[in-house]
């Protein structure tokens, strides 16, 4: 039997706002002794391993770490952070991500995202951070046992959503070509799901948009979808345990900690072992990848693709009333 994989449901009816009208949510409470602030890019998910740094510091220091994001980010930063703030203004959405403070800003909300102290958190060195002596092993245990949240009326939008039980979803970036043309050839045989953003594009119009992501966790663990990852949809999905990979490649060196941490998740909560490969761009070749899929191990993608995924054990619950407060 594979561990018990945790989802609470989040009702926004119930949410408070704050004095700029974004949504806050508790996840963890306790005395602290001070507070850190970072933002999830909304766009590229290139940043895992330095999530993962920043909570274990938090916790060494018993310092309330305060994720910032959207509210389809709201299960990711739910298993980060000890608050999260999801904005809800899109003038707000565009100042954070413009630089924080560009033209025409009013000094109250400048004062506001001076306290989002993580804008230099974007300059982080990705091969330095991977090289790091820091251990995150405490980090693992933690986050494996940890539950996401998820937007309550999510489960009922997937039951409308078209994704059928057992089928592979693709989250691949264009620029993995070959990986994305084998991918075309065995869509029909193994019933994938993604391919070039269509399907993607038709659920948006269909669901509430801010369901996104719940919508992804729980395909996985009610549905048995597997995903197969070209990009930052790796790296989002390796700080989630409750997402299935079953394939992910990444051009970045700073993911192989990472690799094994999302290894190990999966194997616990599905009882498979996710292939992940890593390999550097080529300098001859800026934004394409360093190889072809051939010549870094995939021979017998259809071995990946031939998985079929058993039981899952799992429970949803209703997130208490004193996550509200």
């Amino acid at each position: 039997m594979n561990s018990k994989l945790k989802l609470i449901a989040v009702d926004e009816s119930k949410l408070r706002l704050d004095e700029f009208d974004n949504y806050t949510l508790n996840i963890r409470r306790g005395q602290f002794s001070g507070s850190k602030y970072v933002l999830f890019n909304p766009v590229e998910h290139y940043m895992t391993y330095e999530y993962v740094l920043i909570r274990m510091e938090c916790d060494r220091t018993n310092t309330r770490l305060v994720v910032v994001g959207t509210m389809n980010q709201l299960p990711v930063m739910s298993l980060i952070g000890d608050t999260i703030v999801m904005l809800r203004n899109g003038r707000v959405e565009a100042e954070l991500w413009s630089h924080m403070t560009q033209g025409g800003v009013d000094e109250a909300f400048r004062e506001y995202t001076s306290r989002l102290a993580a804008t230099y958190f974007h300059r982080f060195d990705h091969h330095v951070l991977c090289n790091a002596s820091d251990s995150i092993e405490p980090w693992r245990a933690s986050h494996n046992g940890g539950a996401a949240r998820v937007w309550a009326g999510a489960l009922d939008e997937l039951a409308s959503a078209g994704v059928e039980d057992n089928c592979f979803w693709a989250e691949i970036k264009p620029s993995f070509t070959r990986l994305a043309d084998q991918c075309r050839a065995a869509e029909s045989e193994y019933r994938i799901i993604g391919l070039g953003g269509r399907f993607q594009r038709e659920l948006l119009s269909r669901i509430t948009p801010r369901n996104f992501m719940s919508i992804q966790l729980l395909a996985s663990v009610t549905k048995r979808v597997k995903f197969l990852c070209a990009g930052g949809s790796g790296n989002l999905f390796s700080l989630i345990p409750h997402v299935n990979v079953a394939f992910w490649v990444e051009l970045n060196a700073s993911m192989v900690k990472m690799m094994g941490v999302k290894q190990n998740s999966n194997l616990a909560f599905f009882g498979n072992l996710p292939v992940c490969l890593s390999y550097f761009r080529d300098p001859d070749r800026p934004g394409a990848p360093a190889a072809e899929l051939d010549s870094v191990g995939i021979k017998n993608f259809e071995s990946i693709l031939s998985y079929v995924q058993g039981d899952i054990s799992y429970e949803i619950c209703d997130a208490s009333e004193s996550d509200y407060e």
